[in-house]
């Protein structure tokens, strides 16, 4: 199985991970032609499958820089000022899902 991913023409971006594979913002991946030029971020939404659940936001490759703080389950990360472009790579092995294709993980694009 593969990631899910769906963009919205208002700007939101949804990704139903599977949980083992990695998730690359900047790459096109089936239907999902991606952002090659980075996103200019107002927040992400995580809404994970159990409590326990974490998300990890790297930047640019899977060894990159965590980008936001480790998210709970509905837990939400805002940018202040979404002028910066951001490069967003979810590292599947970062990540716990107790059951992945019950999460999402929800981009909200300035």
């Amino acid at each position: 199985m593969a990631n899910v991913v769906t963009v919205g023409r208002d700007g939101i971006v949804t990704v139903v991970p599977d949980g083992a594979t990695d998730f690359d913002m900047a790459a096109e991946v089936g239907d999902f032609k991606g952002f090659p030029n980075g996103i200019r971020l107002r927040s992400i939404w995580f809404i994970g499958s159990a409590g326990t659940d974490i998300l990890k936001v790297r930047t640019r490759t899977d060894d990159g820089v965590f980008m936001v703080p480790e998210l709970g389950d509905d837990e939400t990360f805002s940018v202040a000022y979404p002028f910066k472009k951001f490069f967003p790579y979810i590292k599947a092995a970062d990540c716990t899902f107790d059951t992945a294709v019950n999460s999402l993980i929800t981009f909200y694009l300035a």
